[in-house]
């Protein structure tokens, strides 16, 4: 599968060889002319391979297929909770074993949570906050658990203990909206989110915990495929260096290696924003 935010879902089965559209359901359009398909995100179930997830950007839509993506219906109809109108829909996350229960992870702009634009034209970003949402019964109800200062993207939950979750914020290419470029030069953000009990209350991970106070924009975050107290994130902030002149190396990925409660900066640089672990050998 692979998505475009005008496009909408293609689909491949011949190894991407060839690709056919895959939109029947999808209903939210946008663009200037009314018919672009805004698919922003796309997720497979890991329980069932023929589920597939679909969020749209700025217009708050979440898609379900349940048959490979040969037909869509949407997931956010009428008062099931979800508060925003224009969200875009950064990811899902499908607890392990459990299709019911899924998360998605959520950007809000502007023009929703300050009621005007703040979109920065001199480096195309807009300022942003962020949303967690989480349904424990596919779909016919959603709850929001998150609200905060940067968009939120990843969202992962421990395979051995689920209650037990973490969330990235921020991402290179958006500024928070705690951010400030002019007076008194803070890059603002959030950090790294954690969870004990699902999502009903979280821990704000940040300089107390090893991280640079001026680098808490995660746009990448990994839990290692065995051991789920390892895990890798990655930030950067280009706006803010550009808008204020900064030579400073702002960004760098951090290692924990006890579930969130210290991190590490293993490599320094600036504006990293994206790290994994290989899956097949997990010392890469």
């Amino acid at each position: 599968y692979v998505t475009d935010a005008w496009a909408g879902v293609f689909k491949s089965t011949d190894g991407g060889k060839t690709w056919s559209p895959s939109n029947n359901g999808i209903t939210t359009r946008a663009g200037t002319s009314g018919d672009a398909i805004p698919v922003f995100s796309l997720t497979i179930d890991p329980n069932n391979y023929n589920i597939v997830w679909a969020g749209t950007q700025g217009i708050s839509g979440i898609f379900r297929s349940d048959d490979a993506g040969a037909t869509w219906s949407a997931m956010n109809t009428g008062t099931n909770g979800i508060i925003e109108k224009d969200l875009a829909v950064r990811g899902f996350t499908i607890e392990p074993g459990n299709s019911d229960t899924v998360y998605f992870a959520a950007e809000v702009p502007s023009t929703e949570w300050n009621g005007s634009s703040l979109f920065d034209w001199k480096v195309t970003v807009d300022v942003t906050k962020g949303v967690i949402y989480k349904t424990t019964d596919r779909c016919n109800t959603w709850k929001r658990l998150w609200f905060g200062n940067n968009l939120a993207r990843y969202v992962w939950i421990n395979p051995q203990d689920h209650n037990r979750l973490y969330a990235s914020t921020g991402i290179f290419d958006r500024e928070a909206a705690n951010s400030n470029n002019t007076t008194t030069l803070q890059p603002g953000g959030e950090g790294i989110l954690r969870s004990k009990d699902g999502g009903s209350t979280w821990e704000v991970l940040n300089e107390k915990n090893g991280f640079n106070a001026k680098e808490l924009y995660f746009g990448s975050l990994f839990m290692h495929p065995t051991n789920p107290n390892w895990l890798l994130a990655a930030s950067g902030d280009e706006p803010f260096t550009f808008l204020t002149q900064s030579e400073a190396p702002l960004g760098g990925v951090y290692l924990t290696e006890n579930g969130g409660d210290s991190w590490t900066e293993v490599v320094d640089g600036h504006n990293f924003s994206a790290v994994e672990i290989c899956e097949g050998n997990p010392n890469i």
